[in-house]
């Protein structure tokens, strides 16, 4: 019998790439787990994070919860006691639109996406993982200027309690040392995604 009280959750998934996608998760948001060595479990404390065909393999009163691909990011977050309020996602465009998404102050995904469309597929489907009580959507500009695409940008992006502004683009790719010490997981990326973080941490000039 493993004990639970005090300890990290422990996953029991059967489905491999489920089991991947809590554990990712998990990480993400630096919570640590156990993986049992053996089934049947039994566990009469803690926390069960299991999946419908592992389930039945879980015995004792411990706190069971039951995860799919919909619910991995609400399970988890609730698991590490983190509300989740804002979303926000600061964008550097260029030939490649660089962007990086906050969930309040924890990093949660950054990358490049070819266009405005593949953009704002990227945000929805955060969107519906997370649901976040606010959405706010940074765009990095020239002194502000509202360009082309910053317009196109804000029609695309979802309509329920976000919001989308213009930042000043300005040394934003410099990755100073307060931002490093806070976000140690930058180290090393493209100047293009420490632009969109810094652009995301900034304030600006609301257009939607």
């Amino acid at each position: 019998m493993l004990r639970g009280k005090g300890f990290p959750p422990t996953i029991v998934v059967c489905d491999p790439r489920l089991f991947r996608n809590v554990a990712e998760v998990l990480r993400t948001l630096k919570v640590d787990f156990r993986v049992p060595e053996s089934l049947p479990l039994r566990m009469d404390e803690g926390t069960v994070i299991a999946d419908d065909e592992c389930r039945s393999y879980v015995e004792g009163s411990a706190q069971i919860y039951v995860v799919n691909r919909a619910n991995v990011w609400k399970i988890a977050l609730l698991i590490a006691g983190r509300r989740g309020n804002t979303l926000q996602v600061g964008i550097d465009l260029g030939s490649k639109i660089a962007y990086v998404a906050l969930l309040d102050d924890l990093l949660l995904r950054y990358g490049y996406v070819e266009s405005s469309e593949e953009l704002a597929s990227e945000v929805g489907e955060l969107v519906d993982l997370l649901s976040p009580k606010n959405t706010i959507i940074k765009v990095g500009s020239p002194e502000r200027r509202l360009s082309q695409e910053a317009r196109r940008i804000a029609k695309l992006m979802p309509q329920r309690n976000c919001e989308v502004y213009v930042v000043n683009e300005e040394r934003s790719n410099k990755a100073l040392a307060i931002l490093r010490s806070a976000y140690p997981e930058i180290k090393g990326v493209a100047k293009d995604i420490i632009a969109a973080l810094n652009i995301a941490l900034r304030d600006g000039v609301k257009i939607r």
